[in-house]
């Protein structure tokens, strides 16, 4: 255990070997103990044993602190979310009761935190600048509902194909533009979160997708032989679905 500066609290103390993805995201069922790490742009792949660490950038106390959001996460995501879909329907619908969005919330931007301080080859993608990783910083030391309005973010899950095996796999994560956005991509254990980081609106085509504390968490489910039609799947949920919902409500109030 090397000593150093403690990223998160600024002193000077020992550093452990901290996560920037949490361990339990990288344990898959008994028999398939193996992830397959793949790079950004599939310029490699590779076993991963033990998931990603960085012994540079937390110390205990600190990495235990930010390790509530990590727990929240875990319960959430890693547990059944069949009971959360409909036959007739292409995504999950959580309500806010069965989750602490606050926590959700924060871990989302504690990863990318995470991944942009980072030094190790993994996260070499994720460069948020000082503005934004300050930002990010000073969210997680002092949260509140209102100021976790930024680093707005969806979810897909990926559909169980067993030719295409997404919960073995984990992508380094990467910046890309959406619709003019800045972002940032994480995938793993079937998982594909967006993250935006910049000060931009949100893209209409996306905002009922967006991770809302008045609103349902919807994940779309998407499968990964068919992700290019995403945006028309998108598209059309909004049209047959929310908007739809929408009108409803009106209806009612104006009735």
């Amino acid at each position: 255990m090397k000593t150093g500066f403690c990223k998160f609290c600024g002193g000077q103390k020992p550093l452990i070997k901290a996560h920037i993805i949490p361990k339990q995201f990288f344990k898959i069922p008994t028999g398939k103990n193996q992830l397959i790490m793949v790079g950004a742009e599939n310029s490699y792949t590779k076993r991963c044993l033990e998931g990603v660490m960085d012994d540079g950038i937390l110390c205990e106390d600190c990495d235990g602190g930010i390790g509530q959001y990590d727990q929240e996460a875990q319960r959430l995501l890693l547990s059944d979310l069949s009971t959360y879909k409909s036959v007739d329907k292409d995504f999950y619908e959580i309500p806010w009761s069965d989750f602490n969005y606050l926590k959700i919330k924060l871990f989302f931007i504690s990863l990318v935190w995470r991944a942009s301080i980072s030094s190790i080859p993994f996260c070499k993608g994720i460069k948020l600048g000082d503005k934004y990783e300050n930002m990010a910083l000073n969210i997680l030391k002092n949260p509140t509902l209102d100021s976790v309005d930024a680093f707005p973010l969806f979810i897909w899950k990926y559909k169980h194909v067993e030719q295409v095996p997404v919960e073995k796999i984990i992508m380094e994560p990467s910046r890309f533009r959406l619709y003019g956005r800045n972002c940032c991509r994480f995938i793993f254990s079937g998982y594909h979160i967006n993250i935006k980081t910049d000060k931009q609106g949100l893209p209409p085509i996306f905002s009922w997708l967006y991770l809302n504390p008045n609103n349902p968490l919807i994940i779309l489910e998407v499968s990964p032989e068919k992700e290019t039609t995403l945006f028309s799947q998108i598209d059309r949920i909004n049209a047959e679905h929310f908007k739809k919902s929408d009108s409803l409500k009106k209806e009612r109030v104006h009735g």
